[in-house]
């Protein structure tokens, strides 16, 4: 096998990185007061293929980011659903939305 290019070891990176999450998300929904929330969610994280690294319109691929941003902020203690504009924390009378975004290029 030879080297690859750097196109290749992008898309290689991004899987493992990708890899990784899968178990804090577990995590997530097994510490979960709501696990039927997670249910819908994790449906449509499963529901694509992986992406070339170049695609900005793969719904399984970026719904992961959101659902790993999930995992991250319940994990963390806070009180959270998945709702427009994708995630919604919650601590006391305060309510914050998060949209969670992958970024796509080193531009942006």
């Amino acid at each position: 096998m030879g080297l690859r290019t750097e196109r290749e070891e992008i898309k290689h990176f991004n899987t493992l990185v990708e890899i990784f999450q899968l178990p804090m998300i577990g995590d997530a929904i097994r510490a979960s007061p709501d696990r039927s929330m997670w249910e819908t969610h994790l449906k449509k994280l499963i529901a694509g293929t992986h992406p070339h690294t170049d695609s900005k319109d793969n719904p399984a691929w970026n719904f992961q980011y959101e659902v790993y941003l999930a995992a991250a902020t319940q994990l963390a203690g806070y009180t959270m659903t998945l709702d427009e504009p994708d995630i919604v924390l919650k601590e006391g009378n305060h309510t914050v939305g998060i949209a969670a975004k992958r970024p796509h290029s080193l531009a942006n």
